[in-house]
């Protein structure tokens, strides 16, 4: 008898290319991926971030009383209170303390002036009338990864922008 010719790989040698493709690709794919992951992260909190804003602003409006919100740069938390300081039980807690997602923290904040900029914790303000003190606050993911939120003095109008943005833009 004759031996036929082999065709094909064996299961063994499938397994092994695929464990070997499998580390590589371990190795590879935190390089390759990790800076739009950490775009993501810091995309979705600056957006999470601007929902808060904005609605902080509508419920001042609503509630026909100032709200003030707060960001504490030490814990990557923000809130928001009234006038007092009491935290305001509104929305289901919507507008409770938040914590930023891990990997991601504010980067810096400007405040117009008459707010508040104290010990690692900036203040902003919205009125009962729709306008608002103005806001510039950078948060970040990594290299990169940078959103500013803006909120604007006369309207109370939220806005995010990717990269770093000033008053003028």
């Amino acid at each position: 008898m004759t031996a036929r010719p082999r065709r094909g790989f064996t299961l063994i040698e499938l397994a092994a290319t695929l464990v070997v493709l499998a580390i590589a690709a371990a190795e590879v794919f935190p390089r390759l991926w990790g800076g739009w992951i950490d775009q993501l992260r810091a995309k979705g909190a600056a957006a999470r971030l601007a929902s808060f804003l904005m609605l902080a602003r509508d419920w001042a409006a609503i509630g026909r009383r100032d709200v003030v919100v707060v960001m504490d740069f030490d814990t990557r938390e923000y809130w928001a209170s009234d006038t007092s300081g009491a935290p305001i039980a509104a929305g289901g807690d919507l507008l409770a303390k938040t914590r930023l997602p891990s990997g991601v923290s504010f980067v810096s904040v400007e405040v117009s002036e008459g707010e508040a900029w104290d010990s690692g914790k900036a203040t902003m303000r919205f009125r009962q009338d729709g306008f608002s003190s103005g806001l510039l606050v950078q948060v970040s993911g990594g290299k990169d990864a940078t959103y500013t939120v803006k909120v604007d003095g006369l309207s109370g109008e939220v806005d995010t922008v990717k990269g770093q943005a000033s008053w003028n833009e």
